[in-house]
């Protein structure tokens, strides 16, 4: 059957096949995500995404049967590109997963030499830990794994309450007028994160708050003054909540800028954070974390009653 597939770059009114493709897969290998054909549809339209240049499908008649895509990453020490891809369950074990990791590194590396050569380059993908088929693909092609994260969740019982905030600061709720000083204390504070390639403008207003996914309601800044010391940005996926059969609320984003840190910043935030999704009808809180992370996040979220529920390995491939 692969000798009679038709490949190609994806298309936008590819949507529904990749979306029935996502959903076979996810059934296949427990991934827990999850996306509607909306979510898909904004996957499409980041700024970066090349899709005659940076993804390619296989079609079996209608149905899309594999693809393959690489996301790049704004400027930062280090080019770091994203592959991402996946093969259809019935058609594993035929090479279609080798065949699209050749593509994901050979297009890798031309957008490296086209955009940013004078840097170093590097392929950065996350997989979850039980999948061990494509740990073992990938690892047969060059990459190591380099680091993990954890996901972790918190059930949203009532003993939490908000708290204090430290003392000469207000916690506050997000709203659009902080946006560019939000960003800015975005890219300060993840700036001595392993790996961060802190979002552009073009990012930031497409993939955090302009996504359909934000949730302005459970997002908190700490403000000193006029100055962003720490913020909490909340996100709710209506894919998720349909699939699981409840409401659970993700931080996408909790950071403390540098001369804050240490003050009780980020338990502030994220106890504004737990309680308010509590109180909102949200069952369960998640987040995922640098299992190394240097501000010794994985601690705090522990003390605050969160519990590794999976993990996932950052493969990492030179360029």
């Amino acid at each position: 059957m692969t000798d009679e597939l038709v490949w190609r770059p994806m298309r936008e009114t590819d949507v529904a096949a990749w979306h029935a493709l996502l959903v076979a897969v996810e059934s296949a290998d427990e991934t827990g995500e999850h996306f509607d054909i909306d979510d898909l549809v904004e996957e499409l339209a980041n700024p970066t995404l090349d899709l005659a240049r940076h993804t390619i499908a296989a079609f079996a008649g209608p149905d899309m049967v594999a693809y393959a895509a690489i996301l790049l990453r704004p400027p930062a020490d280090v080019d770091r590109i994203n592959p991402d891809g996946a093969v259809h369950p019935r058609l594993r074990g035929r090479g279609l997963g080798a065949r699209l990791l050749d593509w994901q590194v050979r297009r890798a590396t031309e957008a490296h030499a086209e955009r940013q050569p004078e840097l170093p380059g590097e392929l950065h993908i996350q997989i979850h830990e039980h999948n061990q088929a494509k740990r073992d693909l990938y690892a047969a092609h060059g990459f190591t794994a380099a680091r993990w994260f954890f996901e972790m969740t918190n059930d949203l019982g009532s003993g939490t309450d908000v708290g204090s905030v430290p003392d000469g600061l207000d916690l506050v709720p997000f709203a659009p007028e902080y946006d560019g000083r939000v960003l800015d204390a975005h890219r300060e504070a993840f700036r001595d994160h392993w790996a961060s390639s802190p979002p552009d403008e073009a990012m930031w207003q497409q993939r955090y708050i302009g996504s359909r996914a934000f949730r302005p309601a459970l997002s908190f800044l700490v403000l000193d003054g006029a100055e962003v010391a720490g913020y909490a940005m909340g996100y709710e996926s209506d894919a998720d909540t349909e699939a699981k059969g409840f409401r659970a609320a993700w931080i996408g984003q909790l950071g403390t800028r540098r001369a804050w840190r240490g003050r009780g910043v980020a338990s502030a935030l994220l106890r504004q954070f737990l309680v308010t999704a509590r109180d909102d009808g949200f069952k369960q809180a998640v987040l995922t974390v640098d299992g190394a992370s240097p501000t010794g996040a994985v601690g705090l979220y522990e003390r605050h009653g969160f519990v590794r529920a999976d993990t996932s390995i950052r493969y990492i491939r030179p360029i």
